[in-house]
């Protein structure tokens, strides 16, 4: 299998979904982050400028460290790749995801082409983009159970909201466990393969196809997949989580010691972890635009300087975001390289 050629001219669908998708971006922020944040761009721009440069350095080495914590679990994901390429493939993939639209498509088929260029068996690469993508999937709901429950302890949260956060809280951590138990169970996947093997062999049947078996397939990559994930500790799943808990502890001392916002130190990583919720938004890609006007909306509902608040969010997104994804957009032409250690 060849790398896909990053350089070659997209079809034209694409080209139109991409423009669509960056003009309402561009829109979304714009015209709601100083809606949400009732302030002005020019006070906007004035806080974001004011900002100190040692700041700005900090920030960067926070997203480098995070890119470096979130690469040594991906390549938990893919025992033998070298941590050099493993960190070429991950931050060029987190790039697409991160601003290319339908970029996650994308990101799936470079890694798995830089994988095979690699050596790995393909059993070895299912079963770890498997892995990669479930660990994604679990930070992506395991931060927001964290925010929820660090929010509802907050003074500033009473009554309704703060019972509405705690149940969400329990009710996310409830749905985190039974997702993983099942998702060890081997009995459970088996019976979850052999219905989806009836329900392909019915469609099959019905087009005239010959039905293809892949029960046994499946049950193999499944505990190929508990293989790596339980290798090292679990440390493909939770190292993930832990370059997001970085990200969070930054956002809150930048919140209340750059731009000293009236808000503690807990209730800033809670409106981070629950800000990756709109990460799942599909109007832009990884929900820019959407992500940082829920965040600003938030941090202005706690009681913070609305200019302060917005400027806090937008330079989270410039050297958390958009800096490691312009740096893996450098990396895409670079190819795998010397892979096997």
């Amino acid at each position: 299998m060849t790398e896909p050629d990053v350089t070659a001219r997209p079809p034209l669908w694409r080209v139109v979904v991409a423009v669509l998708s960056l003009a309402l971006t561009a829109l979304i922020v714009l015209v709601l982050i100083p809606r949400a944040a009732r302030s002005g761009w020019p006070e906007i721009l004035s806080s974001l400028t004011s900002t100190s440069p040692l700041w700005v350095g900090a920030l960067l080495v926070v997203a480098a460290l995070a890119a470096l914590i979130d690469t040594a679990g991906f390549r938990r994901c893919f025992p033998g790749v070298a941590f050099g390429p493993a960190l070429r493939t991950n931050t060029a993939a987190g790039a697409l995801s991160a601003v290319v639209p339908l970029g996650s498509t994308l990101a799936v088929t470079l890694i798995v082409t830089r994988m095979r260029t690699a050596g790995l068996r393909r059993s070895v690469i299912a079963a770890g983009t498997a892995v990669a993508s479930a660990a994604d999937i679990l930070t992506s709901i395991a931060l927001p159970v964290i925010g929820a429950a660090l929010l509802a302890t907050s003074a500033r949260i009473t009554g309704g909201t703060a019972a509405a956060l705690a149940v969400g809280a329990v009710l996310g951590l409830v749905l985190l466990a039974a997702v993983g138990a099942l998702a060890v169970n081997r009995r459970v996947v088996a019976a979850l393969l052999k219905r989806a093997q009836g329900i392909e062999q019915g469609f099959s049947e019905g087009f005239g196809r010959s039905s293809v078996d892949f029960t046994a397939d499946g049950a193999a990559m499944h505990d190929e997949s508990l293989r790596i994930a339980r290798a090292g500790g679990g440390a493909a799943v939770w190292l993930p989580l832990l370059a997001r808990i970085l990200q969070a502890a930054a956002f809150a001392a930048l919140c209340t010691s750059a731009f000293g916002l009236d808000v503690t130190v807990l209730e800033a990583a809670a409106v981070f972890a629950l800000g990756r919720l709109l990460t799942l938004v599909p109007l832009t890609p990884s929900g820019l635009g959407v992500v940082e006007t829920g965040m600003t909306g938030a941090l202005v509902a706690l009681g913070a300087d609305a200019s302060g608040a917005a400027a806090a969010v937008l330079l989270m997104t410039i050297t958390q975001t958009l800096f490691p994804a312009a740096v893996g957009a450098l990396l895409l032409p670079t190819g795998a390289g010397p892979a096997r250690e």
